[in-house]
């Protein structure tokens, strides 16, 4: 069994911390359904995992003059249902109904 520490950061400034304080021996996880596999498959072995999902400034679909900005934490689901992307992104639409490990 593979061991451990998980850190729930509550601010980007706090991962860069942690991240800064662990280095190499940390790996960052949003969802970590994927991490959670590697790990399990022996692909990865951090000592800490520091978990960015409740980082809420990071989750976010949102216009920017001609372009679209989307946080580094936003979901797939989130993506798939947003009206703004349907209405004004249509093969950022139709893209995301094809993407893998939707959550």
């Amino acid at each position: 069994m593979v061991r451990y520490d998980y850190l729930k950061a509550r601010s980007v400034k706090e991962a860069i911390g942690w991240l800064k304080e662990y280095g190499s021996r940390a790996m960052l996880i949003a969802g970590g359904t994927d991490v959670m596999v590697g790990i399990k498959q022996g692909k990865f072995a951090p000592e800490v995992l520091i978990s960015l999902r409740g980082i809420e400034e990071l989750s976010y679909i949102r216009p920017e003059d001609q372009r679209l900005k989307i946080g580094a934490l936003t979901t797939h689901r989130q993506l798939e249902r947003s009206e703004l992307i349907r209405e004004r992104f249509g093969a950022l639409a139709d893209a995301v109904q094809n993407l893998g490990s939707v959550q």
